[in-house]
């Protein structure tokens, strides 16, 4: 739970009988229509992402979807390589190798220095770069028209259902961290980032289109993390609204003027009135005695602080497994415990694999008996014990040279639509890069919205997409900003 958790959920029978079905049944069918079809690869890749829930009840074990998602896209950086380089004989298109490369010389650096085990190596590089070679795969694709229409409208409608499948959960069990939507059982942080990003992209519709569905759409969104007891959404919610209203008035000269009119700072407003709101929302239906009450923002700043700084381990002098500490505490043990190892521990980490926690590897609450630490880790700290600082730093840098390309796309495009994607990518970028650092490993290392973020980075920052249409309407662009 506190850690990177590869287990399964399921014992040796179910193993051969998941694989015997995805060998036997799934792969076949898949390979034949992957290599027919890009709609369909990038389709199923997205389903099998968004919909672990659905396998959870169909009691399928969790490593299914899984199998499937991985196989997809090791099948369509097949497909995209041997069509790019072999059959149209043309360089490959890539972003970000250099940090990528960096990252994956490190860890091989810390695999031996380390002497790091072989198979939480290999588990810790396929978190890490699965993701990167489906981007790499889609930017040496020749997406038609159809096929990116068809996916937008596939992502709108996968972040659209969780909406009810959200309220559905409300209706039956209240308040709770598990069940995020359709995406996870488990990992209740996604009640945090997801609707964080999908209010990346709506507030950026709006800033273009004022369509008030968008601000309903937003309502929704953090109320679908009030629903699994998350005020981070609320919390969080003004940075991202006030960093893509700066980015909107940066990136649009001639809009600036108007951007400090009544209605500019009355959306504004509205913005910071729903967090607010959702806040005292969250008072009046959550079952947690510090609101019976109502809000109180002085216990609720104490709270936070309290819950982030708590080392309930230390305080009960136990190491039961229902304590737990808080993120700065973790992230200050684990700052402390790699400045102890020395310099080179500093650089490369404890070695790939040394936060990586399964049961059939032997290696259950890894994360305590390795380093002291158990509650709610950030990919910041999961991933710096395995990387090192210079890790940290080449993946910042990496997330930030995506930011830095859109919004060139964003100044140097005349379309609306590329616009309006590219300034909710830098959002998406924010969070994921807020998250990473403040709060879980969920969007790097879970592998539901990392599919999503990559997909539309390559439409962005692609040059070959720059005159699709791409929601079904308007007219292509007349120019284009920077490329890929």
């Amino acid at each position: 739970m506190f850690g990177m958790d590869f287990s399964t959920g399921f014992g040796g029978s179910e193993w051969i009988w998941a694989l015997g079905i995805f060998v036997l049944v799934v792969l076949p069918g898949l390979f034949t229509l992957i290599l027919k079809s890009n709609t369909f690869a990038i389709g199923i890749i997205l389903t099998t992402a968004f919909t672990r829930v659905l396998f959870h009840f169909a009691g399928m074990p969790r490593l299914v979807p899984v199998l499937i998602t991985e196989f997809c896209v090791l099948l369509l950086l097949a497909k995209a390589l041997y069509l790019r380089l072999f059959v149209k004989m043309m360089p490959l298109r890539v972003v970000g190798f250099y940090p990528m490369a960096g990252i994956l010389g490190i860890t091989l650096i810390s695999f031996v220095l380390n002497a790091s085990e072989m198979l939480p190596a290999v588990f810790f590089v396929r978190q890490i770069f699965v993701f990167y070679l489906f981007f790499i795969a889609l930017l040496n694709l020749d997406l038609s028209q159809k096929t990116v229409m068809r996916i937008n409208r596939y992502i709108i409608f996968l972040f659209l259902i969780q909406l009810p499948a959200a309220a559905t959960k409300y209706l039956v069990m209240g308040q709770d961290e598990l069940w995020s939507g359709t995406v996870s059982w488990q990992a209740g942080q996604f009640s945090t980032t997801l609707p964080l990003f999908a209010i990346a992209f709506l507030l950026s519709f709006y800033l273009f289109r004022r369509k008030k569905v968008y601000i309903l759409l937003v309502v929704a969104f953090v109320f679908f993390g009030l629903a699994g007891q998350k005020r981070a959404v609320p919390i969080l919610l003004p940075s991202l609204a006030l960093l893509l209203w700066f980015l909107y008035w940066r990136g649009a000269p001639r809009e600036r003027k108007r951007i400090f009119g009544i209605s500019k700072l009355k959306t504004l407003a509205l913005m910071l009135t729903v967090a607010f709101v959702a806040l005292f929302s969250y008072a009046s239906i959550s079952r947690d005695e510090m609101y019976m009450h109502g809000l109180d923002l002085g216990k609720l700043y104490e709270y936070t602080v309290w819950y982030n700084t708590r080392d309930e381990i230390a305080m009960y002098g136990t190491d039961d497994d229902d304590l737990a500490m808080g993120r700065i505490t973790i992230t200050r043990i684990s700052l402390d415990r790699l400045k102890r190892g020395g310099l080179v521990r500093q650089m490369v980490g404890f070695g790939p694999g040394a936060m990586i926690s399964s049961p059939h590897l032997g290696r259950e609450d890894i994360a305590f008996r390795r380093f002291g630490i158990r509650g709610a880790l950030t990919g910041f700290v999961i991933f710096m014990l395995q990387s090192g600082m210079v890790g940290v730093i080449l993946l910042t840098f990496f997330f930030l040279r995506i930011f830095a390309k859109a919004y060139r796309v964003y100044k140097g495009s005349d379309d609306t639509d590329f616009r309006m994607v590219a300034l909710g990518l830098m959002g998406a970028t924010y969070v994921f890069l807020l998250d990473f650092f403040i709060y879980s490993p969920s969007s790097l290392f879970f592998g539901v919205l990392t599919p999503v973020y990559f997909y539309i980075a390559t439409i962005v920052l692609n040059r070959d997409y720059r005159n699709y249409r791409l929601f079904g309407k308007g007219r292509p662009s007349q120019g284009a900003g920077a490329g890929a």
